[in-house]
């Protein structure tokens, strides 16, 4: 992840406590070993009324890019990643939600144009277009993996 062609390593651990995941990234070291570079406990929290993960979290590295994907009961999160300027910076975000009545909402944020497009749709009725909205994210900086919080980010 940090091109230095060296096998780099992203863990999620639960804490069988309360049930928080916790999520570290490891830089790979010309020894064999492992780094620790940082992690991060409220990207995919639990606990304390907030969000339920359905599902172990679904973590890949595409070209570099962490994608880290977790199911919630009525939808799905999808967050990118990128180690750039010596941190994990958020790049990317995608979700989809349904109400449980029939709508769903769809989100595809690129954070590094500062465009999200916002899909709502049915789908209990056919031959329904979809309102499709297109908007100008206003982010002075993006936000970093270490501190990432989606409960409280505001996109």
């Amino acid at each position: 992840m940090n091109k230095d062609n060296i096998k780099d390593i992203v863990k999620v651990q639960r804490d069988p406590r309360n049930g928080d995941y916790k999520t570290a990234i490891f830089f790979g070291t010309p020894d064999g070993k492992y780094k620790l570079i940082c992690y991060n406990s409220s990207l995919l929290a639990y606990s304390d009324n907030r969000t339920e993960v359905e599902s172990y979290p679904y973590l890949e590295i595409k070209k570099g890019i962490l994608i880290l994907n977790y199911e919630l009961l009525r939808g799905q999160h999808n967050y990118k990643f990128r180690y750039q300027k010596g941190s994990f910076e958020m790049i990317g975000y995608n979700s989809t939600s349904s109400d449980g009545y029939g709508y769903l909402e769809k989100q595809d944020a690129n954070l590094s144009t500062k465009i999200k497009i916002t899909t709502f749709e049915r789908y209990d009725v056919e031959n329904i277009k979809p309102k499709v909205t297109t908007e100008r994210l206003t982010i002075n900086k993006l936000p970093i993996f270490q501190t990432f919080n989606p409960q409280t980010f505001n996109y």
